[in-house]
Protein backbone atom coordinates (compact mmCIF):
# COMPACT_ATOMS: atom_id res chain seq x y z
CA UNK A 1 0.00 0.00 0.00
CA UNK A 2 3.34 2.02 0.26
CA UNK A 3 2.62 2.92 -3.32
CA UNK A 4 -0.60 4.55 -2.83
CA UNK A 5 0.18 6.93 0.30
CA UNK A 6 2.91 8.41 -1.75
CA UNK A 7 0.90 8.80 -4.82
CA UNK A 8 -2.65 10.20 -3.18
CA UNK A 9 -1.76 10.92 0.10
CA UNK A 10 1.59 12.30 0.13
CA UNK A 11 1.97 13.27 -3.68
CA UNK A 12 0.63 16.91 -4.83
CA UNK A 13 -0.27 16.73 -8.16
CA UNK A 14 -3.69 15.67 -9.84
CA UNK A 15 -3.34 13.83 -12.96
CA UNK A 16 -4.13 14.76 -16.79
CA UNK A 17 -5.47 12.47 -18.86
CA UNK A 18 -6.05 12.64 -22.86
CA UNK A 19 -6.63 10.11 -24.79
CA UNK A 20 -5.04 8.64 -28.63
CA UNK A 21 -6.51 6.01 -30.20
CA UNK A 22 -7.71 4.47 -33.95
CA UNK A 23 -10.13 1.73 -34.88
CA UNK A 24 -10.08 -1.08 -37.20
CA UNK A 25 -12.75 -3.81 -37.90
CA UNK A 26 -11.74 -7.32 -37.98
CA UNK A 27 -12.82 -10.63 -37.78
CA UNK A 28 -13.64 -10.30 -34.12
CA UNK A 29 -15.03 -7.18 -33.69
CA UNK A 30 -13.18 -3.48 -33.81
CA UNK A 31 -9.72 -3.43 -32.43
CA UNK A 32 -9.43 -0.21 -30.90
CA UNK A 33 -5.48 0.80 -29.98
CA UNK A 34 -4.23 3.69 -28.73
CA UNK A 35 -2.35 5.62 -25.68
CA UNK A 36 -3.01 7.18 -22.36
CA UNK A 37 -1.14 9.63 -21.94
CA UNK A 38 -0.49 11.09 -18.28
CA UNK A 39 0.61 14.69 -17.32
CA UNK A 40 0.52 16.74 -14.42
CA UNK A 41 2.12 13.92 -11.90
CA UNK A 42 5.73 12.52 -11.36
CA UNK A 43 6.88 9.98 -13.54
CA UNK A 44 6.18 7.13 -11.14
CA UNK A 45 2.73 7.32 -10.35
CA UNK A 46 0.49 4.93 -11.35
CA UNK A 47 -3.78 4.77 -11.27
CA UNK A 48 -6.26 2.47 -12.59
CA UNK A 49 -7.96 4.70 -15.54
CA UNK A 50 -11.64 3.22 -16.27
CA UNK A 51 -12.10 3.97 -20.43
CA UNK A 52 -15.42 3.81 -21.96
CA UNK A 53 -17.15 3.46 -25.37
CA UNK A 54 -20.07 6.37 -26.37
CA UNK A 55 -21.72 3.88 -27.86
CA UNK A 56 -20.91 0.50 -25.97
CA UNK A 57 -19.69 1.14 -22.39
CA UNK A 58 -17.12 0.05 -20.72
CA UNK A 59 -14.39 -1.27 -22.42
CA UNK A 60 -11.64 -1.70 -19.86
CA UNK A 61 -9.22 -0.49 -17.42
CA UNK A 62 -5.80 0.99 -18.60
CA UNK A 63 -3.19 1.25 -15.47
CA UNK A 64 -1.42 4.52 -16.30
CA UNK A 65 2.15 4.53 -15.82
CA UNK A 66 4.59 7.42 -16.60
CA UNK A 67 3.58 9.53 -18.85
CA UNK A 68 2.47 7.25 -22.16
CA UNK A 69 0.69 4.12 -21.88
CA UNK A 70 -0.88 1.97 -24.46
CA UNK A 71 -3.44 -0.02 -24.42
CA UNK A 72 -5.99 -2.45 -26.74
CA UNK A 73 -9.33 -3.35 -26.29
CA UNK A 74 -11.92 -5.34 -28.46
CA UNK A 75 -15.51 -4.57 -29.04
CA UNK A 76 -18.21 -6.44 -30.77
CA UNK A 77 -19.70 -2.84 -32.21
CA UNK A 78 -18.25 0.07 -33.25
CA UNK A 79 -17.03 2.33 -30.12
CA UNK A 80 -17.61 5.72 -31.20
CA UNK A 81 -15.88 8.26 -29.18
CA UNK A 82 -13.88 6.54 -26.06
CA UNK A 83 -14.55 8.69 -22.66
CA UNK A 84 -11.96 8.86 -19.91
CA UNK A 85 -13.85 7.75 -16.83
CA UNK A 86 -17.47 9.31 -17.75
CA UNK A 87 -18.11 8.26 -14.32
CA UNK A 88 -15.87 10.42 -12.63
CA UNK A 89 -14.63 7.52 -10.06
CA UNK A 90 -10.82 8.66 -10.29
CA UNK A 91 -9.65 12.43 -9.00
CA UNK A 92 -8.35 13.80 -12.77
CA UNK A 93 -8.61 16.54 -15.14
CA UNK A 94 -9.68 15.06 -18.33
CA UNK A 95 -8.56 16.92 -21.88
CA UNK A 96 -11.64 15.60 -25.14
Amino acid sequence: MEWFFADWVRGTGIPHYRIEYSTRHSEKGFVIKGKLRQSGVASSFVAPVPIYSSAGGYLGRVIAGGPETNFRFVSAREPGKLLIDPQLTVLCVTER
